[in-house]
């Protein structure tokens, strides 16, 4: 397998599968900061 290349379709999963990883990353850590912008004015709101 090591001296054959990557089929295009091999390619296209592998290129897949990371903007996925990618994105989940992306709006994890935006979930994150939402929640933390979004907890920490409630003291002074309260």
């Amino acid at each position: 397998m090591a001296q054959q290349k990557a089929h295009p379709v091999v390619r296209f999963l592998v290129a897949l599968l990371i903007v996925i990883a990618v994105a989940a990353v992306a709006f994890f850590v935006g979930y994150l900061i939402g929640m933390r912008l979004a907890v920490i004015p409630l003291p002074g709101i309260l």
